[in-house]
């Protein structure tokens, strides 16, 4: 009996190695068929990057056909131009079929096709200036930053998909490593497994009973302990459904809450840019009803000062002191009018061949008689005379605004020295007073719209608050720059740079 037993134990774990064996084969077979599918996934890993590069490379025989068409005129540059036109749609395509299956690089892909749009937009403007205004002015359009920018930018998207590829082809090559390493394991485990399980079968069939009779007392048990968790688990969880019922309802109340709030917010917010619209205009003509006035009055006050035999002297001092009140009144409506237009962005740059020393020379002259009153010395100092491309009533502004900022608050006796030179890639515009100059921590302010400073003008004059605030802007207008070396009690000069670009 015991005999039988044993063989039958013996032929039973033996049946379990072939078992095993099969087992092996199927597993390995499935690892096959992985292999395949994952080196097909290579496959398509390089061609997604062969694809982007040849993107990227048809993009810039765009540019490059585009930019030496534009420059030279050659229609010969237009043959790689019209090439890449033909393939970057197809492969766009393809990059997306490619793609399809990974959302971050479907996102990816939607900017690129926007940015190659972008940029076919753009090259094709650059045409249609071309064929409008001539040579000179589609070469100040491909001058700017656009092209540049929008080429860093598909550069930076096509190496973010290639980028994602790489990583896939990186996990790829991991896994098939691993299935490599998993197919060794499989069958060197499934022949140990096949010679553990004939030598311990009889060993484990002798304890197989005990070991039965262990786990019916131990299944017993867990399954007693299990239904107590499950009744445990089912209460727990119909008091979290009655809780989240309680949450959703007062969500619901909160949505309707919030819903309400915003239409009012949108409502006001309406009303708030209907009345700033409101204000703007009414600024605008009040400014304007002013100046009338202020001409007229003005002109009252330039009569009397020339009939001086009519007045005594301390009228004719009263005269000067109200022909000084109407000139800062009508510097401020000036200021405020320039500070409203710039805000509303009415103020556009108009460039053309404009001798610098020239535009200087009349702004200057314009601010005379206003620094010979007051005894200040004006000086002027330019190193060329070849015109520039800018924009001549921009530069007026900067320079008058400038300029009457260092007569408002210099001293008589004192001399405004106005430079203007030619460094290697910029234009300077300098302007320096023995006034009683800024404060350090006023610096970092100084550009501020409506900044009182300590300094007080020398002459009783009023301050806006808005010189240097336009003066900044209007140099942002002209993509320059303007810095201040300025120490208190010494003096103040005003650097201004624009590119020649």
């Amino acid at each position: 009996m015991k005999k039988s037993l044993k063989t039958s134990s013996v032929n039973t774990w033996l049946l379990v190695s072939v078992g095993l064996t099969l087992i092996s084969a199927v597993i390995t077979y499935l690892n096959v068929l992985e292999k395949k599918r994952s080196q097909e996934r290579i496959t398509h890993t390089y061609e997604t990057i062969l694809t982007s590069t040849e993107v990227f490379s048809l993009l810039k025989d765009l540019e490059t056909g585009q930019r030496g068409f534009l420059l030279t005129g050659d229609s010969s540059f237009l043959d790689p131009y019209q090439q890449a036109l033909r393939t970057v749609d197809s492969d766009i395509r393809k990059m997306q079929r490619l793609t399809s299956d990974n959302d971050e690089e479907q996102r990816i892909m939607n900017r690129l096709i926007n940015l190659v749009e972008a940029k076919k937009n753009y090259i094709r403007s650059s045409f249609a200036i071309l064929r409008q205004r001539g040579a000179d002015s589609a070469a100040a359009f491909i001058a700017n930053k656009f092209g540049k920018v929008t080429m860093d930018s598909l550069r930076v998207n096509l190496r973010e998909v290639i980028r994602y590829e790489q990583e896939e082809l990186a996990e790829q090559n991991q896994s098939l490593d691993r299935l490599y390493f998993i197919s060794n394991v499989i069958r060197f485990s499934s022949f140990t497994l096949i010679g553990m399980v004939s030598v311990f079968a009889y060993l484990t069939l002798r304890k197989k009973e005990q070991v039965n009779e262990q786990l019916l007392t131990d299944l017993h048990d867990l399954n007693q302990s299990l239904e107590e968790k499950v009744a445990e688990r089912t209460h727990q969880l119909q008091s979290e459904k009655e809780y989240s019922e309680t949450l959703n309802k007062e969500l619901h109340v909160k949505l309707a809450e919030v819903r309400q709030l915003h239409d009012r917010l949108l409502e006001r917010t309406r009303s708030l840019l209907k009345l700033n619209e409101e204000k703007d205009r009414f600024f605008e003509v009040t400014t304007h009803d002013l100046k009338a006035p202020l001409v007229g009055i003005a002109g009252i006050l330039r009569l009397m000062e020339l009939d001086k035999n009519s007045i005594t002297t301390q009228q004719q001092d009263y005269v000067k002191l109200m022909q000084t009140t109407v000139a800062s009144l009508q510097s401020m409506i000036t200021n405020l009018l320039e500070a409203n237009r710039i805000e509303q962005g009415m103020t556009t740059v108009v460039e053309r061949k404009v001798d610098l020393a020239e535009v200087t020379r009349l702004a200057v002259q314009a601010c005379q008689p206003w620094a010979s009153e007051k005894q200040i010395n004006l000086q002027t100092e330019t190193s060329f005379t070849h015109p520039i491309m800018t924009d001549p009533e921009i530069i007026t502004r900067i320079l008058q605004n400038v300029l009457s900022n260092a007569i408002k608050f210099s001293a008589a006796h004192t001399t405004v020295r106005v430079t203007v030179a030619e460094e290697e890639h910029r234009w300077l515009m300098e302007i320096a007073d023995q006034g009683p100059g800024f404060q350090k921590d006023e610096l970092d302010v100084i550009f501020r719209k409506f900044q009182r400073l300590k300094a007080q003008p020398t002459g009783g004059e009023t301050s806006s608050g808005l010189g240097l605030w336009i003066v900044k802007r209007l140099c942002d207008l002209l993509e320059g720059s303007i810095s201040i070396d300025s120490t208190g009690g010494v003096g103040t000069r005003f650097r201004i740079f624009f590119p020649k670009n």
